[in-house]
């Protein structure tokens, strides 16, 4: 979330508050400059005292990670917060989408733009640490999270924090798998407290199709409410290594759609993109490791969008429900053993049975006495009405955005048959002319050689 500084009198501390500026006498560029080349000691009195009244605390002393930090981001006469962890000696592992684009520049000088500060534990005293300059960082011009390949910012600190630095992993995030997440939360503009909550991966989801498996560069997770300063944020195993960063939150434009579309079954549960440490690139003074070939995928918005109608299109995860409904409306009420085939509508994420060639007819001489007459005679030609449960099957979100198969029953369905017993009853052969609603239209269809292959159907 970004804050604006305003200085409130020549020589009076730092407010910060929303729509307020920072005076660029008194703030962050020493030299006229945009603090590209400003250094600690040239922040002005105002943004030090600012600094200075900056707390992180911690609230369960039991649940406290003494090497997560809390960032202060100053850029120009914005303020934005956001958390980091240690995971060199005097270098702090973020997101690189807490950085405005201004400060994603490696070698750069940030000593007037970002402060670090470590939490007050039972054993240590908070710490308060300014930035020497930009390690690396990610570039992600995109507005969907979910087409970025990383977003990873390394920073070195001014000086070494007494503090243990964390370990990353290269494991992966399995899905469904609960992992620790450490954020620093943020009551107001000078004090943040450090809160322990629980994410869980998901795989194949609307929100982010490229996240399929453990190895996948940005991976969605759930359950783990972001709010202001949780950018950058460590997502931990329950060893204490890092498996990933928080990054960006579900595209607006995603979330939209699919409220808007009436796709979701239930409320949406909070998602969120992490990216995954098994696909970062270290800098060279840290350790390496070889990627997996998930981190080096093709990414781009062309497949984005086919993976998504893909999702919704899949006609795999309405089998089971299909098996059933078959079942239910092709067991034989007499006259015929009933055939049904699903159609899918023009979007393709809505399915309709609908009857076809029957199987056979059955059991014959039970029934062919309601079309003989007087004297033996059996009727040429007859038309029964068919009555069954109207199913839709559709496609449907859940709370985690992944496709689930929906049923409604809107009714009946009735259908028209015609076919000539006689035929039947001596010839064991049949024409069947099936009528019923389809679509939305009334439609007629013609089925030659309807036998009696399944007359013993009940044995």
């Amino acid at each position: 979330m970004i804050k604006k500084i305003l200085l409130i009198s020549i020589v009076g501390l730092l407010s910060v508050s929303c729509g307020k500026k920072i005076n660029k006498s008194d703030g962050s560029s020493g030299n006229g400059d945009g603090g590209r080349g400003s250094q600690d000691n040239d922040i002005g009195e105002t943004l030090r005292n600012f600094i200075a009244k900056q707390t992180h605390q911690c609230s369960d002393d039991l649940h406290c990670q003494e090497s997560i930090a809390k960032l202060v981001v100053i850029d120009r006469q914005n303020i934005r917060y956001c958390t980091g962890t240690l995971v060199g000696k005097d270098v702090i592992l973020t997101s690189s989408s807490c950085l405005p684009k201004t400060l994603r520049v490696p070698s750069l000088n940030c000593g007037a733009h970002i402060f670090a500060i470590f939490p007050e534990t039972t054993f240590l005293k908070q710490e308060t640490i300014g930035c020497k300059s930009i390690v690396s960082s990610d570039t992600n011009e995109d507005v969907d999270p979910a087409l970025w390949r990383s977003d990873f910012a390394f920073i070195k600190l001014s000086k070494t924090p007494n503090r243990k630095k964390i370990k990353l992993s290269n494991v992966g995030l399995k899905e469904d798998v609960p992992f620790r997440s450490y954020k620093v939360d943020f009551s107001n503009d000078y004090d943040g407290y450090q809160k322990l909550s629980y994410c869980f991966p998901v795989h194949n989801t609307y929100a982010n199709p490229f996240s399929s498996e453990r190895f996948s560069p940005m991976v969605t997770v759930r359950d783990c409410k972001n709010i202001r300063g949780n950018a950058g944020a460590p997502l931990m195993d329950f060893s204490g290594k890092i498996v990933g960063v928080f990054s960006g939150d579900l595209d607006d434009g995603v979330g939209s759609y699919v409220i808007n579309t009436n796709l979701l079954i239930e409320n949406m549960a909070p998602l969120h993109h992490v990216a995954n440490t098994a696909c970062v690139r270290l800098p060279k003074d840290l350790l390496t490791t070889q990627l997996n070939p998930e981190c080096s995928k093709e990414i781009s918005m062309k497949l984005l969008d086919k993976n998504r109608r893909k999702i919704l299109k899949s006609p795999k995860i309405h089998q089971k429900n299909m098996e059933n409904i078959k079942f239910d409306l092709e067991n034989p009420v007499k006259y015929f053993k009933w055939n049904v085939k699903f159609y899918v509508d023009s979007k393709g994420t809505r399915y309709e049975p609908h009857f076809v060639k029957p199987k056979c007819f059955f059991d014959i001489d039970t029934w062919v006495s309601e079309f003989t007459r007087w004297g033996g005679r059996i009727r040429e030609w007859t038309t029964v009405k068919v009555d069954v449960p109207n199913f839709v099957v559709e496609t449907k979100l859940d709370r985690k955005l992944k496709p689930v198969s929906f049923v409604t029953e809107k009714g009946e369905k009735t259908y028209s048959v015609s076919f000539n017993p006689r035929y039947a009853y001596n010839m064991r052969n049949t024409v069947v002319h099936i009528k019923a609603s389809f679509q939305g239209k009334y439609v007629t269809h013609r089925y030659d050689d309807v036998t009696d292959a399944c007359q013993n159907y009940w044995e």
